[in-house]
């Protein structure tokens, strides 16, 4: 008897080897403990970041990062911005204070859709003085098919404040387009 394998026999071995291998990020990219005066992406499509089907976020931004940029970008999305591949829970999750998520210049929103739960998500207490504009959320990169998140579009919950979120186009075919919850989100 022999032990050699075919060709075929040692392909299938090594796919699915790789299959088991492959896991998600936790999130695709994490501007954490104190990072600050970052920028993520810009407003040419060459400045664009890509994140999908991560575990959490496609961006996260926690533990006291502030004065970052994150514009220009799709999460959530293909590179063409119209199908959703994989199951990211937040296009954006923001529990820090001062960050500007898009902007308002050409090229600056970012496409955050085909999400499971929210495309933009600013949440917590220490999720203040925040700037959400320009982005599109639950769109496809052509504005005229929805390619919903799971639940909001843009969400501010659990206390999150003193927040401007201006100039945005967000659609849900779930819940809310933009949610205000919990108390203590105020002065939004």
């Amino acid at each position: 008897m022999s032990s050699r394998r075919t060709p075929a026999e040692s392909r299938s071995e090594a796919n699915e080897a790789a299959a088991t291998w492959w896991q998600a990020n936790e999130n695709g990219i994490s501007l954490v403990d104190g990072a600050h005066h970052n920028r993520i992406g810009g407003s040419r499509p060459g400045d664009r970041n890509v994140v999908s089907a991560n575990r959490n976020a496609g961006v996260a931004v926690e533990n006291g990062a502030f004065d970052n940029v994150i514009a220009g970008n799709h999460l959530g999305t293909d590179s063409r911005g119209v199908e959703a591949p994989g199951p990211q829970l937040f296009g954006i999750q923001v529990r820090s204070a001062d960050n500007q998520v898009g902007g308002y210049g050409a090229g600056e929103g970012n496409l955050a859709s085909g999400n499971q739960i929210q495309g933009i998500s600013l949440l917590g207490a220490g999720a203040t003085r925040n700037v959400v504009a320009g982005n599109w959320a639950g769109l496809d990169a052509t504005g005229e098919k929805a390619l919903s998140n799971g639940l909001d579009g843009i969400s501010l919950e659990g206390g999150s404040a003193a927040n401007r979120v201006e100039g945005n186009v967000a659609v849900s075919l779930a819940r809310m387009a933009i949610m205000l919850s919990d108390w203590g989100t105020s002065f939004n």
